[in-house]
């Protein structure tokens, strides 16, 4: 009978010794943390020191992006011409809280702003025809696009033909050709530049930056306040985190102070948001806060047909309308989880049969799924089988998919391969979309699979450890040496310990699947554990001496504070 915890290999990573041991001394950090550190890549101890410090003094000149220079002057002329913009965002997260940081603060210099989000329902990606008219109707002369834009050339040269300039940032793949419009997008710069891996809120924030830095040049802050940038950053950290961009370089400094922004904030929609999440009272905010607590409820609201909401959330200042909106994102969020559990539950009797068979990828569909959420519901399957998954809904002749992988699978160099039988493909190496007709799906799954099996072997649910840990050194001062990590995500992902403890009583299943446990070093306290969906497969076994791969956490329960250790998994335990 297999070992409880050997559903997952263990992979230990490698560093180097002398240097682990010289940046542990150097920057006073516990060898365990130094080994973090220097398996992220950072070995140079400026590097280390920019890693630790995150400050905002090392953030990038914006005008080392090309297009930005040219992007500020005019936005400036607009801003001394008191010209109206119209600011154009993507339908999702990224897009929202983009359109929502511009707008703000075009309209803290004065300006006249027009926001707007296409519908995903009834829109694509890029420039919408019904802001094009929106813009003409409403006599704009600039569009500012975030998040969007690269590939509208045929809507931007309308625009033109307006007599509508435009000025595009966005962060997506350039296209081979590019639009008639000033454009600042970090692929088209230098890929070794921090802001190369910005996300659209990103970018836009960066635009920002430039702006205040040409005005100030220009004496136009010499008899009015400059508008203090960091009240945005609460924004830029729920689009960076919402998008999944790697939290390296420029991130890194903008998310970190991002999510303190989040903790202080007096935005409205914000304060809103985090009380009906449960966050009204945390004492700080972490990147998972926002990833499965505050992002979701833009992101279900867009998925639905309700971006524009979603937008005017993050907009409003009145408090009442901000509590109203935030009830309505909550019930959304809601009902996309009813779907996606519904439409989880179809899929994987579908996937189950793919799996049989020793599938290379999964691909499913059906005409009742809602093309909102299939997304989230390939990486449902991606997350249960270990599996490349694309989901898509029919919608007669045509099928929209949406793609979610991991590990080395790169989803858009797949579609890639599959590209004569698709309308269109795009996104990103983890996360992709396309549309098919319905007729090709059964080729197009068949050639998905073959462009996958080209790829790089499978991760089959590996746990990497960062490095091995006495259990009995892991207290306060550990956590708060472990806080200068942060902030984990895409990037710099949080950090799992090996140590070697002893089970004290008996292991209780908690909540749906969830095992909880009371572990014990060779010496020291003992611990509260707790292993999220591991009851099944190591909870009923868990006695005697175990070693565990956890990261350790304060967790909080009724104003009693106490180190708790978050299971990812458990091994040498004996079945009965």
């Amino acid at each position: 009978m297999a070992m409880p915890g050997s559903l997952f290999s263990w992979r230990i990573g490698e560093s180097d010794v002398g240097i682990v041991r010289d940046l542990a001394r150097a920057f006073d950090l516990h060898e365990a943390l130094a080994r973090v550190v220097a398996s992220r890549g950072y070995v140079d101890p400026q590097e280390v020191e920019r890693f630790l410090k995150k400050s905002v003094n090392d953030l990038e000149d914006p005008f080392a992006l090309e297009g930005m220079e040219a992007a500020c002057k005019r936005l400036c002329q607009a801003v001394f011409a008191r010209e109206k913009i119209l600011v154009h965002g993507d339908f999702d997260a990224d897009g929202i809280t983009s359109a929502a940081l511009l707008s703000l603060f075009f309209q803290e210099l004065g300006l006249e702003v027009i926001p707007f989000v296409p519908d995903r329902l009834t829109e694509g990606h890029g420039i919408s025809p019904r802001a094009i008219d929106l813009a003409i109707r409403s006599n704009v002369k600039l569009v500012v696009t975030c998040d969007c834009g690269v590939s509208s050339a045929n809507e931007i040269a309308r625009l033109r033909e307006a007599g509508v300039e435009t000025i595009v940032t966005d962060h997506h793949t350039i296209p081979e050709q590019l639009p008639l419009a000033i454009v600042v997008n970090p692929k088209m710069s230098h890929s070794d530049l921090d802001q190369a891996g910005l996300s659209g809120v990103g970018v836009a924030f960066m635009l920002t930056v430039g702006i205040r830095s040409k005005l100030r040049e220009m004496g136009y802050f010499s008899n009015r306040a400059e508008p203090n940038l960091k009240q945005y950053l609460d924004i830029v950290a729920l689009g960076t985190l919402a998008d999944l961009a790697p939290l390296r370089g420029q991130n890194r400094i903008l998310v970190a102070h991002g999510l303190e922004q989040l903790q202080r904030t007096l935005r409205p929609g914000i304060l809103a948001m985090r009380e009906s999440a449960g966050l009204a009272n945390a004492s700080s905010i972490h990147t998972d806060d926002v990833g499965f607590r505050l992002a979701p409820k833009i992101n279900a609201a867009a998925r639905l047909g309700h971006s524009f909401e979603a937008l005017e959330l993050l907009l409003t200042p009145e408090r009442t309308r901000a509590n109203s909106l935030a009830k309505k994102l909550e019930e959304w969020n809601q009902e996309r989880r009813q779907l996606e559990a519904w439409m989880t539950r179809i899929a994987s009797l579908e996937a189950e049969e793919q799996v049989a068979k020793e599938r290379r990828a999964i691909v499913v569909s059906a005409a009742e799924f809602h093309p909102g959420v299939i997304g989230l519901v390939a990486q449902r399957l991606v997350r249960a089988y270990h599996l490349p998954s694309v989901v898509f809904s029919t919608q007669g002749e045509v099928a929209k998919g949406s793609g979610r992988s991991r590990g080395d699978i790169d989803l858009v160099a797949a579609f890639e391969q599959c590209s004569d039988l698709l309308f269109g493909f795009g996104g990103h190496k983890e996360a992709a979309g396309c549309t098919i007709e319905t007729k090709r799906l059964l080729e197009f799954r068949q050639r998905f699979e073959a462009a996958i099996a080209l790829q790089n072997s499978l991760d089959k649910g590996e746990i990497l450890i960062d490095a091995e840990l006495n259990l009995g050194h892991v207290d306060q001062r550990f956590l708060s040496d472990l806080d200068r990590l942060r902030p984990f995500g895409m990037g710099n992902r949080e950090p799992v310990f090996l140590s070697k403890a002893r089970v004290s009583g008996v292991p209780r299943e908690v909540g749906k699947g969830h095992v909880r446990a009371t572990l014990q070093g060779s010496s020291g306290p003992s611990y509260s554990a707790i292993g999220f969906g591991l009851w099944e497969s190591v909870g009923r076994f868990i006695k005697g001496e175990v070693e565990v791969a956890f990261t350790p956490e304060e967790n909080e329960w009724q104003g009693r504070r106490e180190i708790q250790l978050r299971l990812h998994g458990v091994r040498g335990v004996r079945t009965v």
